[in-house]
């Protein structure tokens, strides 16, 4: 778009075009472009609506047969690697369900059209939510988490957002670390923080002031990898739009990721 613009601005001062005329030519070619985008866009919302609606039916549809095949094949007693590959595939299911609803959050909050309404959540059973999805999803994966948490503990957020940003975090800790992950909760006199800690894989680089410069990212891209997860960047905007903060800090073997409130 910014080319095109620059395309019209500069022809009016090469091209041979005299005065009125030239003037129109160029109103003509700008209207032309403002209705391009407008077009764009328009495309572009209804791809969303369409990614956000009409794409969950299908793989819910898709979840329920599987879960209905797989109790199925447990009656009958077949062998564990068929349970296998249905449980894999159900899982991929689930995380292109999961990340394609994050991704048209993510959009939302990019194009500042996402209706933020914040509420008081009991924080356990945010976490349930979320460590439902990663037993789902990572039921092959060994990893336990911890929560010193008190029940008690109560969070003003947006729900939404909250679980995404959480749920993303916690995954990108199970991925990268030994799976043993502790939540703690901490309250100063003005801030409350959540901190999630696990130690990291052998030889693993923890490129640290890379991580860092990913939370602090103004223009946040999406991960271009098979993990069907948000990266630090993206994660770390979408905490921004509601009033959380991240921050990594690496302490030995073990690395820290904690959340203002």
């Amino acid at each position: 778009m910014i080319k095109l613009l620059k395309s019209v601005f500069s022809r009016g001062k090469n091209d041979n075009i005299g005065g009125d005329l030239g003037s129109d030519l160029h109103l003509k070619e700008l209207e032309s472009l403002r209705q391009e985008n407008e077009m764009l866009r328009k495309i572009n919302r209804s791809f969303f609506t369409i990614l956000k609606h009409d794409l969950r039916s299908p793989l819910q549809a898709l979840l329920f047969s599987l879960n209905h095949l797989k109790n199925q094949l447990v009656q009958e007693s077949v062998d564990d690697s068929k349970l296998e590959i249905v449980s894999v595939v159900s899982s991929t299911i689930k995380q292109i369900q999961t990340y394609s609803l994050d991704f048209v959050t993510f959009h939302s909050l990019l194009q500042q059209e996402y209706p933020i309404q914040k509420a008081n959540y009991s924080f356990l059973e945010l976490l349930n939510e979320v460590k439902d999805y990663t037993s789902q999803v990572f039921n092959n994966h060994s990893f336990t988490i911890q929560s010193s948490v008190p029940e008690s503990v109560t969070i003003y957020t947006e729900k939404n957002i909250f679980v995404s940003v959480f749920r993303n975090l916690l995954v990108n800790t199970i991925l990268y670390g030994l799976g043993r992950i502790a939540i703690d909760f901490r309250k100063t006199d003005s801030k409350s923080i959540l901190v999630l800690s696990n130690e990291i894989l052998p030889d693993t680089i923890i490129m640290v002031e890379e991580i860092e410069a990913k939370i602090r990212e103004t223009n946040p891209e999406l991960n271009s990898n098979d993990k069907f997860k948000l990266g630090l960047s993206s994660i770390s905007f979408m905490a921004r739009s509601i009033g959380m903060e991240l921050s990594f800090e690496l302490r030995h073997s073990t690395f820290i990721i904690s959340l203002t409130l």
